[in-house]
């Protein structure tokens, strides 16, 4: 039953990002909200399913602009982090999710921890992703766009520095090392 609704979970998620009707990213949540209550605590695949499901919340934030939403999807997403070691494949994955759902919540609030704590879960990111990786001017990339929230020089030159980073890192897409 647990992976029937994580498959249907992500279709859903998937069918909303070609189609954005309101239903299918509805029923992405329901699917991936019954896959967590399903799975043990402690069992492998819960972090991964937490992190489904903060990724279909903050899809839902995007269109809807319900605050309830961008908190679900915070409160799921740090339990990703929380459950998954550093030396983990998915960490750095979890903690860019966790960033990108604090600075949408900076966004819509202006709360000054909201965007610092992104800073720091999105540092986390590119720290545990080592050099070479394929993500890693992805993250880099992100972690500029949180600096540039706070706008004081000194994060703006911590910003023109990272998206450096970005762009010198030959293992990215070429499309994200352009974006830097």
């Amino acid at each position: 039953m647990v992976h029937a609704s994580v498959i249907l979970g992500v279709a859903f998620s998937r069918r909303f990002e070609r189609l954005e009707e309101l239903g299918d990213i509805k029923h992405a949540i329901q699917n991936m909200q019954q896959a967590v209550d399903l799975t043990p605590d402690g069992h492998a695949s819960k972090a991964a399913q937490l992190g489904n499901l903060g990724g279909a919340l903050l899809c839902q934030f995007d269109h809807l602009g319900d605050l309830g939403d961008i908190e679900h999807a915070i409160w799921v997403s740090q339990q990703a982090v929380d459950l998954t070691s550093d030396g983990h494949a998915n960490k750095a994955s979890w903690l860019s999710n966790l960033g990108r759902a604090l600075q949408h919540q900076f966004k819509h609030l202006g709360e000054l921890e909201d965007i610092e704590h992104a800073i720091q879960v999105r540092q986390q990111a590119v720290d545990l992703t080592p050099d070479g990786h394929a993500d890693k001017a992805s993250l880099l990339n992100n972690l500029g766009v949180a600096f540039e929230h706070l706008g004081e020089l000194g994060d703006i030159e911590n910003a023109t520095s990272t998206y450096q980073q970005a762009t010198a890192n030959k293992s990215g897409p070429h499309s994200i090392r352009y974006h830097a």
